[in-house]
């Protein structure tokens, strides 16, 4: 049985793969999950798995981490900072490539050729130095997390409208939990060498959409209103949303949905995994209810 390293294991997508991969029947002796610090890797030793300290601010130690895998799940780092993320996932690629890995997983965003967010540049940059290095891949696209939905259909339930400035067009974010399984499928069954896979939902949806999921969870009716960026952004503070996340949502979430730059769908995550990738009634009470 190969070995599996996954970066970000603290994380909210990395512990989701992991529990995946324990979930599918993989030995959890074979699963190396990646911590900055190793009172970090005591949670996961008490599960019996093998936690080894790297991080990617040093690429020697990272290195020696990875030391003996054979296949490891890359998730870019939370940075914001091109530059700095660039340098660390560079390290991270070097250290795959000397470790001579079977399979290397990157994960990273969907839509990259459109760049909806501007950090895709990054994405599409490691995607190359890792075809460029010859390391055998597996590009595993994410859409942004319905997660992000939260505050605004927590913001909705108390108001009774859903504000966006999408000018309601598509968006296709599908459930981290879904996505999760699908990284933990590529990196368990064979045939997945060379392949990029988008994982987004199967079907496009809009606010209208999401307004009529959260009259269905909630039981009362809340309405969809098209507005502005900044009457988002305002109805999210006003809602108790931390300023700097509500300015993102309304100015970086909801323009680049309204460019068309978030509305590409496909059955990766189904054929993978076996989840739909969907989103239903349940995920949006799940979200309102802070259980998701």
């Amino acid at each position: 049985m190969p070995t599996i390293a996954v970066t970000g294991a603290t994380g909210n997508l990395g512990g989701l793969v992991i529990d995946h991969l324990l979930e599918g029947g993989f030995p959890a002796d074979e699963v190396m999950p990646l911590v900055r610090a190793a009172s970090k890797g005591e949670r996961f030793a008490a599960r019996g798995m093998s936690p080894r300290v790297a991080s990617y601010d040093d690429p020697e130690g990272f290195a020696r981490a990875i030391d003996g895998v054979d296949k490891l799940v890359l998730i870019s780092p939370p940075s914001l900072d091109n530059a700095v993320r660039l340098h660390q996932l560079h390290g991270a690629v070097m250290a795959a490539h000397g470790g001579h890995l079977t399979q290397l997983a990157f994960v990273s965003f969907s839509d990259a050729e459109k760049r909806p967010f501007g950090l895709e540049d990054v994405d599409l940059a490691i995607e190359h130095s890792i075809r460029a290095a010859g390391i055998a891949f597996t590009f595993l696209r994410n859409s942004v997390y319905l997660e992000e939905l939260a505050p605004e259909l927590t913001v909705a339930v108390e108001s009774g409208q859903l504000l966006s400035a999408t000018e309601n067009r598509a968006m296709n974010w599908a459930p981290r939990v879904s996505q999760a399984a699908a990284i933990a499928a590529a990196v368990t069954q064979d045939g997945h060498i060379g392949s990029t896979y988008n994982l987004v939902s199967p079907t496009p949806y809009t606010y209208d959409d999401v307004a009529a999921l959260l009259t269905e969870a909630v039981g009362r009716q809340i309405t969809h209103r098209p507005a502005t960026p900044s009457e988002v952004d305002s109805a999210l503070v006003d809602g108790g949303i931390d300023p700097e996340h509500a300015h993102s949502v309304a100015n970086d979430f909801h323009v680049a949905i309204a460019r068309g730059k978030c509305h590409t769908t496909g059955n990766d995550i189904e054929r993978l995994s076996g989840h739909s990738g969907g989103i239903t009634a349940d995920d949006i009470a799940a979200l309102v209810k802070g259980t998701a």
